[in-house]
């Protein structure tokens, strides 16, 4: 019975160890996500940034282009409906 209890006592032991390293483990996981996540935010607002129309004319305004004077001509194909006969 001794032997038992003693086992027992093991047991609970590894299991308490087991469970902190977890805990230390999730820990450890959820502060690199907080990290990647910053991370993806600045990423995110830098590039918005960078597709803005004011800094795009700015970046090739040293090989001469410029926005066009007219608006771009919009091509639309329209779809007849045939009946068949």
């Amino acid at each position: 019975m001794i032997l038992f209890v003693i086992a027992l006592l093991l047991y609970m032991i590894r299991a308490a160890h087991r469970t902190d390293e977890l805990v230390m483990k999730i820990a450890k996981l959820k502060k690199q996500e907080n990290e990647l996540r910053a991370e993806y935010i600045a990423l995110r607002s830098k590039t918005m940034r960078l597709k803005m129309e004011t800094t795009v004319m700015e970046a090739v305004k040293d090989h001469g282009l410029h926005p066009a004077e007219k608006p771009a001509k919009i091509i639309r194909e329209e779809l007849v409906k045939q009946k068949d006969e």
